[in-house]
This record gives structure tokens, sequence and C-alpha cells, in this order.
């Protein structure tokens, strides 16, 4: 197996977040020269800075958020069996293998800029040997990358999945429990919140509960809200708003059909 750069270009930002998830058949890279950029992978948000670099593998499932400001090297390399421009054995030091199946953070990777400025000086000549000069400047890079300290995020697999899911809706919860008082949050903002996607998120509870995030939502709304009304020290429409309910109406018409008996009524029984 060989890789080759198919393309390599500089990217700006104008505060452009993008909440659309991704999966390539290709490898895509990045080099940060300026702002901010969020690297959304397997259930984490990786911050990245000036001089950070990020490999994404094939098919591993992704966002990327850019900050105002934001300027990167982007591009986006395949690999194959055989290639236009090297033997195997011209690289033969390059695990490629290492490629496939994880994808790569490493936060101090400013020794790897002369490669991506080089790349870039070499494209603009637009004649037949750049692309040549490009792929040998490209293996210089990987062969610096390999002796750089990184974080290595593995694509989800059979054999991980499992672990992975419920890590995943561990998450899930926290992100609930930090959001619930928000009267205007969605199940998209929760799966934001969560770095994954909205179907992902629904995937989740209902492996885990047997149904979806927004019964949770509502269900530990309701929780939180018969701990208040037992306090004996909130009105409801005060229970309302500190549980994330919005107005008393919409409060009571939930709370009666999770717990079966209206608010008003579970402060009798619970005092």
């Amino acid at each position: 197996m060989i890789c080759e750069l198919l393309m390599l270009k500089q990217a700006y930002s104008d505060s452009f977040a993008d909440t659309t998830w991704h999966s390539h058949p290709t490898l895509q890279i990045g080099y940060v020269l300026a702002g901010e950029v969020i690297v959304h992978l397997s259930g984490a948000a990786h911050v990245m800075r000036r001089d950070s670099f990020y490999l994404i593998t094939r098919h591993h499932l992704h966002r990327i958020e850019t900050g105002a400001g934001a300027r990167e090297w982007h591009g986006f390399v395949t690999l194959t069996d055989s290639s236009s421009y090297f033997t195997p054995a011209a690289t033969s030091a390059i695990d490629w293998s290492l490629l496939d199946g994880r994808s790569s953070i490493v936060h101090d990777a400013s020794p790897l800029i002369r490669w991506f400025d080089q790349i870039g000086a070499v494209q603009a000549w637009h004649h037949g040997v750049s692309n040549l000069f490009c792929q040998s400047l490209f293996v210089h890079l990987l062969t610096v990358l390999a002796t750089m300290e990184a974080t290595v995020v593995l694509r989800e697999t059979e054999h991980t999945s499992h672990v992975t899911s419920r890590r995943r809706f561990q998450i899930a919860v926290r992100c609930i429990e930090r959001l619930f008082t928000d009267a205007s949050v969605t199940v998209e903002d929760l799966a934001a919140a969560c770095s994954v996607s909205r179907s992902t998120l629904d995937k989740l509870f209902h492996a885990q509960l047997g149904y979806g995030p927004k019964q949770f939502l509502q269900r530990y709304r309701v929780d939180r809200a018969k701990e208040l009304i037992a306090a004996g020290q909130y009105s409801m429409a005060e229970v309302a708003r500190r549980t994330g309910f919005g107005d008393p109406y919409t409060f009571s018409r939930v709370f009666h059909r999770i717990t079966g008996m209206s608010p008003s009524a579970y402060a009798r029984v619970s005092v």
C-alpha cells in the first residue's frame, strides 16, 4: 500500500462552523496556520491552534469547525496498491498501513510547515514535473510526521463499537445534565454538543434505553422537578423554569404523562 497527494490548498475562514458530519474514502489532512480549528472525532473535540496538524483516516466520521480568521493548509490523500510515481521499495521506510484505520492529532507539528510551503510553491508551477515533485515532498512530510508524538484516534471497528457506543452514551447523558435547564435546547443541539450526528444520538439512546434522547431529556427534567417539588421551596412556575420546561402548561402536561399525576398532586403526596 502507498499513498498519493490528491489536492492541497490554503483555506480561510470567516467564522464558519460546519455542522455536517463527513466520512471520506480518502485521507484528509490539515495544518493550522492561524486561528482555531476544532476537529470532532469519535466523540471527542480536538482544539487545534497554530502549528497543529491533523490526519483523518478514510471512512472516519468527523466534523470540523473553524473559527474567525482561521487559516490552514487543507488537502486530501488517497491510499492505493500501486503508485504512478514510486515503487513500494522506494518508500519502504514508511508503514503506510498506519495511515489506515487511525486518525492522528499533532499539537506541535512546526517541523512540517516547510514541507507544506514547498508543496504549495511547487503546485504553482503548473507543468508536467510539478506533481512528481509534490509527491516526493509529501513522502518527506510523512517521514517527518512518523517521528512526532501524536494523539491517535482509532476508527470504530466491530471489536470496539460496543465500548465506544457505551462511552458516547455516557458523554451524551453528561451533555443533557449540563443543558437540561435551557428550554430552547433541541435534540440537534444535544447531538452537536456531544459531537455526534442526530441519527447517531438516536441510535445510542435506543440501544441503551429503548427510547430516544428527547424522551430521556423529558424524563430527566421530570426527575429534577420532583426533587424541587419535594424541597417545597419553589412555586410550580419556578420549578418549570428551573427544569427547562419553559412554561407551567408544558411542565404540567409532560409531568402528568410521565408520572400519571399532576405536579400539584405530586406535591401533596411527597410531603
